[in-house]
């Protein structure tokens, strides 16, 4: 029945149009229409209604409330309806008389459905949920990356193989009813993709429907879809194999085969074939239906809005006479994320003679950074991107970074090996009573700020990053790329700041999402200590001057670190600094004293304290 196309590409499509989700050690936002960017807007609201009934807009009566409080006017919706490509007549006031019988609709009868939701409806069974807590249950033992106190099994096997092994000898199902169900799953091939075709032979799916089925299968199951879409990803980016959510849509589709080879048939044939009837019409017609239409129009007439009234904003402010452009006492670049754009409008405000610019927290510089005592080096790049070379601490000697690394090693043997005897199984009841008041100490000091922040903190003999990995020609052009994207080609200062960004928090599972997502969710340390110490190095600035990019010599440049949770900046001082620029250093570090002051009044007022 699925002979027009090789299966293996309409897999493949359908995994393609999941966008990729970081997990919490990168926790970084990602464009969430990844997987449709190839597409207008309309076609991927359309797919994405029909594939998971997610909804692109608001409801019909937000619209509608919006136009009788003026805030959506007919001039808005006329240019909306303009750029639309709604047939007919664009008149806006004859659109606005169409939306009064309108009603909010939800997307059940947009949807594509699959054979545990068409059975489970025509049963009165949950069969989705069940599987998505199997499919769960397995996943999250699978994908463990060491959290787990036991081992999971037949981790080192292929997915779709690993799943298919568990799920062989799995009772619950059979347990709730499907009797049958661990034979079914047995009898099916142990090739991904073979044990996929047979599924689609048994449920009969029209070929013309298949993507849209397969995509509302791997929507269905979102969560870990778009998880094994980041581990593909991750593979692709660094030339590895891919394939993991191919063979996971193979996993899903064999539930499926299972689900239908155990349940009556006289209770789910019909409701089965009026959902394959259903995605028939559906895949036969793509286009978005008159109410969505009509909601898209409305979203751009909001959007329009929007920007009208930004713009009058900026026309009603009073034009303020600009001086002839001199050099500034300083610059500080910073990461254009939203918490550091607040601290730089503070900057400007307490100590207007400092020029701001704003930049990605990675400072055009995608390395991987290997710290003292870890045989791993992590990304410090946005995460679609590739890091390039690996750079590291650097000490006086190699007696002192052993040391280091010693005693950083030492510290996380011991944490690991109290975290296991806090979490076990009969440890931790041992743990509580003796020791938990011993834990006290900790918590005030935690909850009043009373110890440092070791992000800051370094060991003797530490002397800054070692760019010495990066050939020469590479620091040039990542200086010549980084300098242009900050337009910083003339007019340097004597002191330059880059300013990373971190936050500090505890026992917090989303800290890397209070971290730069420039720097795939982790502090900006690291990059703003490279992009100086490259952007100090005179070889590197030699090339630049042949790209045409002259810094003064007097000019230096200083790396820093906001921490966005105090609204504190602290500069990382090197030995190399000239006794000339510690003096303006000093000040500019008293400057941003006040200008943090000034953030935390303006963060409190926001929070009503």
């Amino acid at each position: 029945m699925h002979h027009g196309k090789p299966l293996s590409e309409t897999l493949d499509r359908a995994c393609g149009k999941i966008a990729p989700l970081w997990p919490l050690e990168n926790f970084v936002a990602v464009n969430p229409y990844l997987g449709l960017t190839d597409q207008p807007f309309a076609a991927a609201a359309r797919q994405l209604e029909q594939t998971g009934g997610i909804t692109t807009t608001m409801s019909m009566s937000f619209y509608r409330d919006a136009i009788a409080k003026g805030e959506i006017t007919h001039e808005d919706i006329a240019q909306a309806l303009d750029a639309s490509e709604t047939a007919g007549k664009k008149d806006p006031k004859a659109f606005t008389a169409s939306l009064s019988g309108e009603k909010d609709q939800n997307n059940a009868e947009a949807e594509v459905l699959s054979f545990a939701e068409a059975a489970g409806n025509a049963c009165s069974r949950n069969w989705n949920d069940f599987f998505r807590d199997r499919i769960s249950s397995w996943g999250s033992s699978y994908f463990d990356r060491g959290q787990a106190q036991w081992k999971a099994a037949y981790t080192d096997r292929e997915l779709y193989e690993a799943w298919r092994v568990e799920a062989a000898v799995d009772r619950t199902p059979e347990v709730m009813g499907l009797k049958g169900f661990r034979q079914a799953i047995s009898e099916l091939p142990m090739d991904a993709e073979k044990a996929a075709k047979t599924a689609l032979e048994a449920l009969q799916i029209p070929e013309e429907a298949t993507e849209l089925y397969l995509r509302r299968l791997l929507r269905r199951h979102g969560g870990w879809s778009a998880y094994i879409a980041y581990l593909d990803w991750d593979n692709r980016l660094y030339g590895r194999d891919d394939g993991k959510l191919r063979q996971f849509l193979c996993a899903l589709l064999s539930l499926e085969y299972a689900l239908f080879r155990c349940v009556d048939k006289s209770e789910t044939e019909q409701a089965w074939n009026a959902a394959k009837l259903h995605a028939a019409e559906l895949s036969a017609n793509p286009s978005p239906s008159d109410h969505l239409r009509k909601l898209l129009v409305l979203q751009e007439a909001y959007d329009i809005a929007a920007r009208r009234k930004l713009a009058q904003k900026f026309e009603a402010a009073e034009k303020v006479q600009t001086a002839e452009k001199t050099t500034p006492a300083a610059q500080a670049v910073f990461c254009i994320d939203v918490r550091s754009e607040l601290f730089r409008r503070n900057v400007e405000m307490v100590a207007p003679e400092i020029e701001t610019l704003g930049f990605a927290g990675f400072f055009g510089f995608p390395v991987k950074y290997l710290p003292t005592g870890h045989d791993k080096a992590d990304d410090h790049c946005p995460v679609l991107l590739p890091a390039s070379h690996i750079v590291k601490d650097a000490y006086g000697s190699d007696a002192q970074y052993e040391a280091a690394a010693s005693l950083r090693k030492a510290d996380r043997s011991f944490s690991h090996a109290l975290k296991s005897f806090r979490s076990g199984a009969v440890s931790a009841f041992g743990f509580v009573s003796p020791l938990g008041l011993a834990y006290l100490p900790k918590l005030f000091a935690d909850s009043f700020r009373l110890r440092s922040d070791k992000s800051s903190t370094r060991e003797e003999g530490y002397k800054g990053i070692d760019i010495s990995g990066i050939p020469t020609e590479t620091k040039i052009q990542m200086a010549t790329g980084a300098l242009k994207g900050m337009s910083m080609k003339d007019g340097f200062a004597r002191l330059v700041l880059l300013v990373g960004h971190g936050a500090q928090t505890v026992n917090n599972p989303h800290a890397s999402g209070l971290d730069c997502g420039a720097c795939a969710g982790r502090s900006g340390e690291a990059n703003a200590r490279v992009a100086a110490a490259v952007l100090n190095d005179p070889e590197v600035r030699a090339g630049l001057s042949d790209a045409g990019i002259q810094i003064p010599s007097e000019t230096y440049f200083i790396a820093g670190l906001h921490n966005t949770t105090t609204d504190e900046v602290t500069l990382f001082y090197t030995r190399n600094m000239p006794v000339s620029h510690q003096a303006e250093a000093a000040l500019m570090q008293v400057k941003l004293r006040k200008a943090g002051a000034a953030a935390r009044a303006e963060r409190a007022m926001r929070m009503h304290i």
